[in-house]
């Protein structure tokens, strides 16, 4: 059995025909039928029944458990060979979250380049979300981005707190109260990020068992910003964005927000090599000498 065979018989299971299987690997319709028989000899079952009136096929039970399984080895499979390409080119991928991007990243591109090692970085922008996902099936080897407080990770480092705040316009009325509550504010419209960020899960947390008037959400922390000066509704943002003069964070003496940390985040399966930890080892002064 060899990796080749589990990728035909994996396509074989999605496109059910020899002949398509062949086309799309650019080999001979033989060379599937004798991938499939080894199959069947290693694991000494039938895998697939083949239909002569129509020449498709139908997997059996077995077959479909073996197409499944193989999807998942293919998968780790490519995904190594991707991290094995970028540590033999000794380069790095890392993923930022762009609002920590807009207050970290000329630091921490700053620092590379005066250790001498900026050219062996590519950073990528994306939200939280879906950081969390290209780490996870090995597209970065790295993340930069927000997480929730939780017991010690070995596959992170806490870099320093992030915390969420509502931001009104100086001349909304919820300005001028002395005190205000998470309930105060669910007359008034508000905007926040979309889901792809973690501002999104904090904000539901929140207004747990609330019902706020979101008027809407967005994946650019300024245009939420823009919303808020404008004094069309208030906003939720991290504090990693700058205000302007027209708006203020507004102190909700009830609200109960979970602690928050900048993280750099590794993959669980990563092998680092010097390199890798010059590098990291940057970003994590730069970020912190910055705070």
């Amino acid at each position: 059995m060899n990796f080749r065979d589990l990728a035909y018989f994996h396509q074989l299971n999605q496109v059910l025909s020899f002949t398509q299987v062949a086309k799309n690997f650019s080999v001979s319709q033989p060379t599937i039928t004798q991938s499939v028989k080894r199959l069947e000899r290693y694991f000494n079952t039938e895998l697939l029944i083949r239909n002569p009136h129509t020449n498709g096929v139908q997997l059996t039970p077995a077959g479909r458990q073996l197409s499944q399984t193989a999807e998942e080895i293919l998968t780790v499979w490519e995904r190594n060979r991707a991290v094995i390409a970028r540590m033999t080119a000794d380069s790095l991928l890392i993923g930022i979250e762009p609002t920590i991007g807009e207050q970290y990243l000329l630091k921490i591109v700053s620092a590379l380049q005066a250790n001498g090692l900026f050219q062996h970085v590519r950073f990528v922008e994306a939200g939280s979300l879906v950081l969390d996902q290209k780490l996870a099936v090995g597209e970065v080897d790295a993340i930069i981005t927000g997480e929730v407080e939780r017991e010690e990770n070995p596959v992170e480092d806490r870099l320093v707190p992030i915390h969420f705040r509502l931001l009104a316009s100086v001349n909304h009325p919820l300005v001028r109260q002395r005190s205000v509550t998470v309930k105060d504010t669910l007359g008034f419209p508000i905007v926040t990020k979309s889901a792809n960020f973690l501002n999104h899960k904090i904000f539901a947390r929140l207004y747990a068992r609330q019902e706020p008037q979101v008027l809407f959400e967005s994946d650019n922390a300024h245009v939420v910003l823009d919303a808020v000066a404008s004094n069309v509704a208030l906003g939720f943002l991290a504090d990693l964005i700058k205000l302007p003069d027209t708006v203020v964070p507004l102190h909700i003496s009830d609200a109960q927000l979970p602690h928050v940390w900048l993280t750099l985040r590794y993959r669980s399966d990563r092998q680092p090599t010097h390199l890798a930890n010059q590098i990291m080892d940057v970003i994590k002064k730069a970020v912190r000498e910055n705070d």
